[in-house]
């Protein structure tokens, strides 16, 4: 490993601890401040005095904020280049390799299968696996168990689901913008100013704020003559606020109809197992997570969209889609069955899960 400068490191780390130290106190005396103000209520009588204080805090990090970030960066420009130095970490060697019988247990691969059995080019892909964690100091591994492919169901469809709420957020309202807009300036100016604007509005507009707060919550009838009579009303700073994302769902609607004595057993057998893969095994108190499933398109291309690890929320098997039951008489199977699968996503689509071209690329 090279030598490394060890007082101009020192160095480094003291100036970077001491920003940090500072900052950190600036950021909790301002975040102390403000709850306080909110713990008072925006809309009691004290607020203007409670924005009075929290105006001079922020005044106050401006010149905290200020002082040490001009004095890191001085002093960071002073130390130069530290010399760099090779990273010699060498991963730990493996205390034991697990056995096939340790890795694997009685759940095994149970091969792929098709419905018809001259399925074509453009397909399904489901396979369904069983997420096993063998030891509580083990990763957890998905163990394929079987892959069943079925042709392209009717309705193909992609939705996406975000949720915002409307909020009213009051003299808050007002104090969230004036620190958003400080913190985004990032300068000692920026939040001077949002103090002096502050304090301004504890001066003037807070007093009648708190008073006309006051009134209505003594009485609706009260702020509703407040207001006749000013003909003004309070600000209520509405917000839309995004509140997340939901957990995509994909349903698929088939309508099989087998042509021989071999299809009609093999669709059987494919509805049964989709059946089992969608429930929990039972061990007395204790019941085993049903199994995963992962989905794609069978097709060069990789399809027209894509999906991340589901598992079978519910399915719904019509065994007489034209309402009337009919069945063959060799076997004794529905002639024609009608299969609704509704699966649900196990982990959220972010803005990074999107890949492939798009206009602001």
């Amino acid at each position: 490993m090279p030598g490394l400068n060890t007082s101009s490191f020192t160095q480094n780390v003291s100036v970077a601890t001491n920003f940090a130290t500072s900052f950190g106190s600036t950021v909790k005396d301002v975040g102390s401040t403000l709850g306080g103000l909110l713990s008072n209520s925006p809309n009691s009588t004290s607020v203007t005095g409670s924005i009075g204080a929290f105006a001079s805090a922020l005044g106050s990090a401006g010149l905290s904020i200020g002082a040490s970030a001009k004095e890191a960066l001085n002093a960071l420009s002073a130390l130069g280049n530290t010399t760099k130095f090779s990273d010699t970490f060498k991963p730990p060697s493996k205390t034991g390799a697990l056995t096939p019988e340790d890795a694997y247990n009685k759940d095994t691969y149970n091969g792929t299968f098709n419905f018809p059995s001259d399925i074509g080019k453009y397909y399904m892909i489901f396979t369904f696996k069983k997420y096993d964690r063998k030891y509580p100091v083990n990763q957890p591994v998905e163990l394929p168990l079987i892959t069943i492919n079925l042709p392209i169901p009717t309705n193909l469809q992609e939705s996406f689901n975000a949720s915002y709420s409307e909020k009213a957020m009051g003299i808050t309202g007002l104090i969230a913008d004036t620190v958003g807009k400080a913190v985004q300036s990032g300068t000692k100016e920026g939040f001077e100013n949002a103090g002096s604007e502050l304090r301004q509005v504890a001066e003037k507009e807070g007093l009648y704020y708190a008073g006309r707060s006051a009134l209505g919550g003594l009485s609706d009838g009260l702020g509703v003559a407040a207001d006749t009579t000013t003909g003004t009303v309070l600000n209520p700073f509405q917000a839309m606020v995004f509140q997340g994302v939901s957990f995509r769902s994909h349903s698929f609607t088939y309508r099989f109809s087998p042509n021989s004595k071999k299809e009609s057993e093999q669709l059987k057998r494919i509805v049964n197992e989709f059946k089992k893969r969608m429930l929990p095994s039972l061990d007395r108190l204790i019941m085993q997570f049903p199994d995963i499933v992962d989905i794609s398109f069978g097709q060069p291309d990789g399809g027209p969209y894509f999906f991340k690890t589901c598992f079978l929320e519910s399915m719904t098997i019509n065994y007489a889609p034209q309402g009337t039951p009919a069945f063959f008489t060799t076997t004794n199977t529905p002639v024609e069955i009608e299969m609704t699968l509704n699966f649900k996503e196990t982990s959220l689509v972010t803005r990074e899960d999107i890949k492939g071209p798009s206009l602001s690329d």
